[in-house]
């Protein structure tokens, strides 16, 4: 098929999963994740199984990191024909439920910089490369949408009426 691919949240989980489809339905595959170490390992496992990948370390949240992943792209691609937007980060404190007053502010900025400005950054700077080349397609999905749900339990307080 020769097409050219870039999954962002790449090194683990569904993100990995959709590479390794990627790589074996022959297309080269960028593999972008902030996380230096997963993403080493999931670049050696699927190179291991004979794909076509390279990697990029970079933030999604970060416009600049963003705008540098494209730059990889093309420079090991050439182009790009197919945009996974997959990173996704829940709150998170210690791995336990939280309520949502008791999210700190900075957590809550960085899960929205991740959810939803990584998307648009991607988005922003891979679309011209895709226009240049005529063809591209674009996936956004967010696999941990479950978890924000179990991050903010529902407390509910019953009231008891009154006569």
């Amino acid at each position: 098929m020769g097409r050219r691919g870039s999954d962002g949240g790449a090194a683990q989980g569904i993100g990995l999963d959709v590479a390794k489809r990627l790589g074996e339905l022959g297309h080269k595959v960028m593999l972008f994740d902030r996380d230096a170490a997963l993403l080493a390992q999931a670049k050696h496992d699927l190179d291991v199984m004979g794909l076509d990948v390279s990697a990029f370390e970079g933030d999604v949240a970060s416009d600049s990191s963003a705008q540098d992943a494209v730059a990889g792209i093309e420079r090991e691609l050439g182009r790009l024909d197919i945009l996974i937007n997959n990173a996704g980060i829940s709150p998170s404190h210690g791995g336990y439920s939280q309520l949502v007053e008791d999210v700190p502010l900075e957590e809550w900025d960085r899960v929205l910089a991740v959810n939803l400005s990584g998307t648009f950054y991607m988005c922003r700077h891979a679309l011209p490369m895709m226009k240049a080349g005529k063809w591209g397609r674009i996936v956004n999905f967010r696999h941990r949408v479950d978890e924000c749900a179990r991050c903010f339990p529902a407390r509910i307080i019953p009231r008891r009426r009154q006569a």
